[in-house]
């Protein structure tokens, strides 16, 4: 590396440790190409994920910092397996939520992202599309064509119930769907929900990973499909199968989903907070598999609350520190600035100690000096 290459490297270094998105993206990309620099693919990973990383900001949308084409080279780097071990769905994940970002718009983002990066998105989301289409039967073929022509007719539900009836599982799962919510063939199908019902357990016997998820939203109200009455006890125990699923086929991911949606309930529904603690603990010793279902700061949040609400508050404390701690490899997980106000809050209310809940509000307020949250208020007040 020559005097002045040396010179260039160093100040972006320095630029991109202050924080700036697009100096760690060109960090990235010294790493990544090895230019200036020994090639590098785990700190180009580790660069672009924070050029990435999407932020919270209340009243306003949480991704207008997040470089985009720093974004689309960590789904590059979990397609490909360069830094981190290979994970083509995560990539998936990643690329589908550019995706979307894409078709949204992009007038409110700060970085915008090159042709190249458009080019390459639309066309690895073509892609997905075509395995989805190839993976799906005839009859949803003609079902989806219908929904996108709007051209319902009674033979294609018909033709969708028979390869039900002989394990289609898509074809279950989407008149399940229909069933609860006829939408555009409303004027051939009437609402039932024991119908409905039967379609996703069949779907959940059949080996359909999340239908027994599907089924607790649907009894607990998660849905708002007001059609359905709530029974919290038939919610729980689709969950409980569903974590027995997941324990069957040694699938940590699918306990992990499920148990967190059971702790919703105790949570949300039944104040049973020990039981959330009970039930949480655990996964946070999973951390990799949380961050990548962007559960980790969820499950430390969610924790943090419960022993909040039983007075515990240094426990409260310790997690709500630790829904701070963003997963290494995750771009689209953010911080979350109201959590500073949270912890400032039981320092002020709780502890009565001023000057550590002033410490907090001001790391909030730091971090987002846009935002319209009670931290402000908090640090007003003194």
């Amino acid at each position: 590396m020559g005097f002045f290459s040396k010179i260039k490297f160093k100040s972006t270094k320095s630029l991109a440790e202050g924080g700036d998105k697009l100096e760690q993206y060109k960090l990235a990309q010294y790493y990544y190409y090895g230019k200036e620099v020994e090639q590098d693919y785990a700190q180009a990973l580790h660069w672009y994920v924070e050029a990435a990383r999407q932020h919270y900001m209340y009243g306003t949308k949480p991704y207008d910092k997040a470089n985009l084409d720093a974004m689309y080279m960590v789904a590059v780097c979990y397609n490909e397996g360069k830094g981190v071990p290979k994970n083509p769905e995560f990539a998936k994940r990643i690329i589908r939520n550019l995706y979307w970002k894409f078709e949204r718009g992009l007038e409110d983002y700060i970085y915008k992202p090159s042709a190249e990066t458009l080019e390459n998105v639309k066309r690895m989301y073509e892609e997905y599309e075509k395995e989805n289409l190839r993976a799906k039967s005839p009859e949803l073929i003609d079902y989806t064509r219908a929904v996108k022509e709007n051209t319902p007719t009674k033979d294609i539900i018909e033709r969708m119930e028979i390869a039900a009836e002989h394990g289609d599982i898509g074809c279950l799962v989407q008149l399940s769907s229909l069933y609860q919510n006829p939408r555009k063939f409303e004027s051939i199908i009437q609402i039932n929900v024991e119908k409905s019902v039967a379609y996703l357990e069949r779907a959940a016997e059949l080996g359909c990973l999340y239908a027994y998820e599907d089924l607790a939203e649907m009894f607990s109200g998660e849905n708002r499909n007001k059609t359905i009455p709530i029974d919290l006890e038939r919610a729980k125990s689709y969950l409980k199968k569903g974590i027995s699923q997941g324990i069957t086929l040694g699938d940590e991911s699918l306990i992990i989903k499920y148990t967190y949606k059971l702790s919703n309930i105790y949570y949300r529904s039944e104040k049973d907070y020990k039981k959330v603690i009970s039930l949480l603990l655990p996964l946070t010793e999973k951390s990799s598999i949380l961050g990548e279902f962007n559960l980790y700061s969820n499950v430390c949040t969610r924790l943090a609350s419960a022993y909040r609400n039983l007075n515990c508050f240094k426990e409260a404390i310790q997690f709500y520190e630790k829904a701070l701690e963003l997963p290494d490899g995750d771009p689209l997980a953010y911080f979350d600035s109201n959590i500073c106000e949270y912890i400032g809050d039981i320092y002020k209310e709780e502890l009565n100690d001023k000057a550590k809940a002033n410490e907090w509000y001001y790391k909030g307020i730091k971090f987002d000096n846009n935002c319209n949250c009670r931290s402000a208020v908090g640090l007003d007040g003194y």
